[in-house]
């Protein structure tokens, strides 16, 4: 992995230094953090896992936008590619690329540099000093912040597993060259280790009631388990986790009442907000801001197609007037910029011009958690189809839109298609989901793409472009991988 082989470079070349020093001569430093200075306190812990949150952040150059926020957009129906200047994000949006499109080089590498974090801490932090008050303290402490990496270790596996057909598997502590070469396995046991992972997590993390700094919480991994099921058409588990859920076992969530305030800085950490991914207060390129405004508001890089503007622009409230979801996603106000995107933009930008904006991504939120109680309750059951349709009804109403009426499952299923395509427009979930009701053969992806007009539709195949490929430096340093296909 070509991520994990940095950080095991970095480590041997900090020992051969050390080892070609001569000891008598020169004092080592105490300050110094090496494996035998570190992993020693609740200190050394917690810095440890503040850099998993670093990590999704990605702080550098256009970060967020270009390596995590496209990669996982470009492929759905919303999107419109827009920047001549950009060809190989057009060539992700018309499904002609290859393997060395370096976005995606960079979400993968990103991944795993989340993988590796995490299991560096999930081996390490039970041997550091907590200094609570009795033992059975120290174990519950130690138990919650290993819940915490294992929470991102399941994330970050949860997004290889969407992304890529077959990923290497790497679940200890690099320590040798030897296991910077990591095999493939199965699918279902890449699957089967987020489950665990995101089940511990459940268990040792706190409630939303009990943390308020933005971190992990049991909530937010009862969520994504929740997800991981409904990925997997497993609605039976995803429907427990989703009652819990909206009874509040895990705290209380309910939906804002401006559809907005999830998007433009001034609700943060609200109480829709499952998982949010945090940002810093300064105005400035690489201090912890992301470019999305700017991206879309400002330089116009990815539109909404105009199957999606049509779309959007038909659903009305009960005044007749524009769904409030299109009004706070797109500029359909500005004559000659309807379908430009506006869902980031920050109100009152500290730099004036909102081009870098540290307003938080919220990549989970209760408003999925209730659609995706609905849908598990319809497909679990047909006999809860009308059940279901309150909860589908639920999010209308913070929209001021009319209530749905109960059908027959053909119906039903289209409903909930296309309020997930309303309520979650430009955030990340609609190539998932087409891929995952393609897989439960509700539909066929190519058939959508073309009635829905996406440039390139034509090139789709499926076998090649439901999931990106692994990078190509991948196979030429780590001769156990498989190559699945030529790209």
């Amino acid at each position: 992995m070509k991520a994990l082989k940095y950080i095991f470079l970095l480590f041997l070349g900090a020992q051969l230094v050390s080892a070609c020093s001569d000891d008598f001569l020169e004092e080592s430093n105490p300050n110094k953090i090496s494996n035998e200075t570190f992993w020693k306190t609740e200190d050394h812990a917690k810095t440890a896992l503040t850099s998993l949150y670093g990590a999704l952040s990605m702080n550098y150059n256009y970060g967020v936008f270009e390596y995590i926020y496209m990669p996982e957009n470009w492929r759905s129906d919303e999107f419109l590619h827009n920047d001549a200047g950009y060809p190989g994000w057009g060539t992700l949006a018309s499904f002609t690329n290859n393997a060395n499109v370096g976005e995606i080089s960079s979400y993968y590498d990103n991944c795993y540099s989340l993988v590796s974090k995490a299991n560096q801490c999930i081996a390490n932090i039970p041997s550091c000093k907590m200094n609570q008050e009795t033992e059975q303290a120290d174990k519950a402490l130690i138990d919650r912040y290993v819940a915490e990496a294992k929470f991102f270790r399941a994330y970050a596996y949860f997004r290889l597993l969407k992304n890529f057909r077959n990923p290497p598997f790497v679940t200890k502590e690099v320590t040798s060259e030897e296991e910077l070469q990591p095999v493939q396995v199965d699918r279902s046991e890449i699957w089967k280790l987020v489950s665990e992972d995101l089940t511990f997590a459940i268990a040792h993390l706190p409630s939303k009631a009990d943390r308020n700094d933005g971190g992990a919480t049991s909530g937010a991994a009862a969520a994504y388990l929740a997800s991981v099921y409904m990925h997997q058409q497993e609605y039976s588990k995803a429907l427990s986790l989703l009652r819990q859920l909206v009874e509040g076992k895990y705290g209380t969530y309910d939906l804002v009442d401006n559809y907005k305030e999830n998007f433009n800085g001034v609700n943060e950490n609200n109480i829709e907000s499952v998982f949010e991914i945090q940002y810093g207060i300064s105005p400035k390129k690489n201090k912890t801001t992301h470019t999305l405004e700017a991206t879309f508001g400002w330089w116009g890089c990815g539109l909404a197609t105009p199957w999606m503007l049509n779309t959007m622009q038909a659903s009305k409230d009960l005044e007749g007037n524009e769904d409030p979801r299109t009004q706070g996603s797109l500029y359909t106000q500005e004559a000659g910029y309807e379908n430009w995107l506006q869902k980031w933009n920050m109100d009152g930008s500290l730099d004036g011009d909102g081009r870098y904006c540290e307003n938080n991504l919220v990549p989970m939120r209760y408003a999925e958690i209730l659609l995706f109680y609905a849908e598990a309750l319809g497909e679990n059951d047909t006999k809860d189809i009308s059940l279901a349709y309150k909860y589908i009804n639920k999010v209308r109403e913070r929209n001021n839109l009319s209530q749905l009426n109960a059908g027959d499952q053909k119906k039903f299923r289209k409903d909930i298609m296309n309020e997930r395509l309303l309520e979650f427009c430009f955030e990340g979930k609609r190539w998932y989901d087409l891929v995952r009701w393609d897989q439960a053969g509700w539909i066929n992806i190519k058939d959508v793409l073309k009635a829905h007009n996406k440039p390139g539709a034509d090139n789709f195949n499926p076998a090649k472009h439901t999931y990106y490929p692994i990078p190509d430096y991948e196979y030429d340093t780590n001769p156990n991988l498989k190559r699945e296909l030529q790209w």
